[in-house]
């Protein structure tokens, strides 16, 4: 029989990797940032080459604000495997947590949050490294941050409408969301009660610290 699935719905940057690693020591099946946006459908690739024409040419947002719905990708979420995964963390769940919360009745959802300041820090240093060339990252970039370069502003905002909007959701439904700031120590003694699982002896995982 399948685990309860967990969904890790914080932002990057957020301990994400940390709480992925927990849950992978608890048992679960976790994937760190599910790669949603792979697509190889026609239209998909007419939507990529569309974008990055128009990348080339300098238009900085992508001319597809959604780009999962209307592709196969929608699969992942209307369709999903019963037994392909017990639990998801990173951006792209953050994302979808609506959706994921749908396709999956009596999950348990979990928002990661730190100092807002600190968390700013440690995005403009990740953005920064000029890693997030890839189409399927600037599109959901765009489509969770409104931006594919950092801004101090607009990811400020992001963050703080998310929680905002993840509280809103869950508010009648307490016992569904769990809230940690794990660079503040929070680990077993809140993972472990509320996914209703025997308390772990390892030490809790500290992944991506000196990137942070």
């Amino acid at each position: 029989m399948a685990k309860q699935k967990v969904f890790g719905i914080g932002f990057s940057r957020t301990g994400t990797s940390s709480l992925n690693e927990a849950l992978e020591l608890l048992g679960y099946r976790s994937i760190h940032f599910p790669i949603i946006m792979q697509n190889t459908s026609a239209l998909a690739k007419v939507k990529y080459r569309i974008n990055r024409w128009v990348q080339e040419i300098g238009f900085k947002k992508p001319l597809f604000e959604n780009f999962v719905l209307g592709t196969s990708n929608e699969a992942v979420f209307k369709s999903p495997g019963p037994d392909s995964f017990d639990a998801m963390t990173d951006l792209p769940v953050a994302l979808f947590f609506r959706e994921l919360d749908k396709a999956f009745p009596n999950s348990k959802f979990i928002l990661t949050v730190r100092d807002e300041e600190a968390w700013l820090k440690s995005c403009e240093k990740f953005f920064d490294a000029g890693n997030h060339q890839f189409f399927k990252w600037i599109q959901l970039h765009f489509d969770v941050y409104g931006s594919n370069a950092f801004d101090s502003h607009q990811f400020r905002a992001a963050y703080r409408n998310h929680i905002e909007h993840v509280k809103l959701y869950f508010e009648s439904r307490p016992n569904d969301l769990e809230i940690m700031d794990i660079t503040k120590g929070d680990g077993w003694g809140k993972l472990c009660p509320f996914v209703g699982v025997e308390m772990s002896k390892a030490p809790f995982p500290n992944k991506n610290a000196s990137k942070s």
